[in-house]
């Protein structure tokens, strides 16, 4: 069956060297290393006409790929940028490309190129971005170990249930929507973590905490074990679910394109990592479990072993 992991698998066997985690890191110096990611962004695949903005639509094409930098604990640098867009577009382009510079300009981005052309019938667009980083702060998703704890940094589901609200056209939830349509990426707490040594993996959260963290699990060759009883579920985000028909935690587990961080730390550096990130961006990094032996990732609740079905994060018909 064609798949994004099977295309993924072919090519890191053919190219082994580079292809595994959020960004290519290619060492240009003695100690820096420049750290480069692409990504695609496809009409009715990732975003929807109707009620993606274009100035969204810009901004999000760029923090996508900015919270692949961010995972790898780097600075971003410059950015290209390549559009196919249908001629009827003319308009929508011309927002999108206005949108896509303002991102750059406030993430201190230069763009540098790309290409342009014209298709069919619906927008296609694809950014490469360059960062880079001193050699030891670039933080892969293949070191985690035995016995560090797990954290996360952002909303869980948030981004997730403001799709479900823009497809069906309800109104309000806002903060959710928002989530969805203009993700931030965690740049700067990512650049942070990168400094400090007792960060033995991270990732960013695209696809969901699930699937993003069996990933990380199979690059390490670990296991993983999460404690339901540390998923933090606000008020407003009960309530959404609620609304939706959705269980929080499944909703938490499973939601993708929140983009914000998943990392693992020595569990004996955890609170002293936790005070010096709190001094700086007012928030700390929740503990939502640990790494362990088993190759799988294992679920407790109030410290019972618990079985979930849960069905991974896809976007509109994406393969699968």
């Amino acid at each position: 069956m064609l798949s994004e992991a099977s295309i993924i698998k072919f090519f890191k066997n053919e190219f082994p060297d580079y292809i595994g985690d959020d960004a290519a890191v290619i060492q240009f110096s003695e100690n820096e290393s420049y750290v480069i990611t692409k990504d695609l962004f496809i009409e009715d695949v990732h975003f929807r006409i109707r009620y993606h903005d274009a100035a969204n639509v810009g901004h999000k094409a760029l923090h996508v790929n900015l919270s692949d930098i961010a995972a790898m604990g780097a600075s971003p640098m410059y950015a290209m940028l390549g559009i196919a867009l249908p001629v009827h577009y003319a308009l929508y382009a011309d927002t999108f490309i206005i949108g896509f510079a303002k991102a750059c300009k406030a993430s201190n981005v230069i763009l540098i190129g790309g290409d342009t052309t014209r298709s069919a019938e619906r927008m296609s667009i694809s950014v490469t971005l360059i960062g880079k980083a001193p050699e030891s702060n670039i933080k892969l998703r293949s070191t985690a170990k035995i016995g560090d704890v797990i954290c996360v940094i952002g909303n869980l589901g948030y981004a997730h249930i403001g799709l479900h609200y823009l497809e069906k056209h309800e109104p309000g939830f806002d903060n959710f929507k928002e989530a969805f349509l203009r993700p931030i990426a965690r740049v700067a707490e990512g650049k942070f973590l990168g400094q400090m040594q007792h960060i033995t993996s991270m990732m960013d959260i695209s696809d969901g905490l699930y699937l993003d963290l069996n990933k990380l699990c199979k690059s390490s060759g670990v296991g993983a074990q999460i404690d339901l009883d540390k998923l933090h579920y606000e008020k407003e985000f009960k309530a959404a679910c609620k609304s939706l028909g959705m269980e929080c935690t499944k909703t938490q587990l499973i939601g993708g394109e929140d983009y914000g961080l998943l990392f693992t730390v020595s569990a004996s550096e955890y609170k002293e990592m936790a005070q010096k990130f709190c001094l700086s961006f007012g928030y700390t990094p929740i503990i939502i479990g640990e790494i362990i032996k088993d190759n799988c990732v294992k679920f407790i609740h109030k410290n019972v072993s618990r079985s979930l079905q849960l069905q991974p994060f896809y976007h509109f018909g994406e393969i699968v």
